[in-house]
């Protein structure tokens, strides 16, 4: 066997044409019912969409976005019986300004002051400036009694992406 020459590798570094990643957002010490959560955030000022979870799926390499699925999870609830809390689940490649919606904004009418889950689930369209991984997703929120608001998000939570490498 040859030696290999000095500051060569030993072995090719290559990726598959095709990348597959599902990122779990929420992690957390263990439970004893399995089930764990994000920090609880509170809405701000009245109808003003706030982000009280951002996160960003990384590989650690750039690609391009061919499909994307989701089952995204969270639990809201109000401080009021009357508080309406207003939500929607976006994303947007890495560094971008406009966030794209993956859903239409959602709104529960006076959902009480226990906590009631929801999960959104399905394909999100590829588009322009939510195309390429890294991606940026969060859960943006509004209440319209202001603070009266509360929401988690739940480890079943996931994004599935595949992407072609760049």
């Amino acid at each position: 066997m040859a030696a290999r020459k000095p500051g060569k590798a030993a072995y090719p570094v290559s990726f598959p044409a095709i990348m597959e990643f599902i990122w779990r957002p929420v992690s957390g010490d263990l439970t004893t019912d399995g089930v764990q959560y994000t920090p609880v955030a509170t809405t701000g000022a009245a109808d003003a969409l706030g982000t009280p979870f951002q996160g960003t799926l990384d590989v650690g390499v750039r690609g391009v976005l061919l499909t994307l699925d989701y089952g995204l999870s969270m639990e809201l609830r109000g401080t009021t019986a009357t508080a309406d809390i207003t939500y929607v689940w976006r994303a947007r490649d890495s560094g971008a300004v406009a966030w794209k919606d993956l859903f239409a904004t959602a709104t529960a009418t006076n959902p009480g002051t226990a906590f009631v889950g929801t999960t959104y689930s399905g394909y999100g369209s590829v588009q322009s400036g939510m195309g390429s991984v890294p991606l940026e997703v969060c859960l943006a929120v509004s209440c319209n009694e202001g603070t009266a608001g509360v929401t988690k998000v739940k480890s079943s939570s996931y994004v599935r992406a595949v992407f072609k490498p760049t």
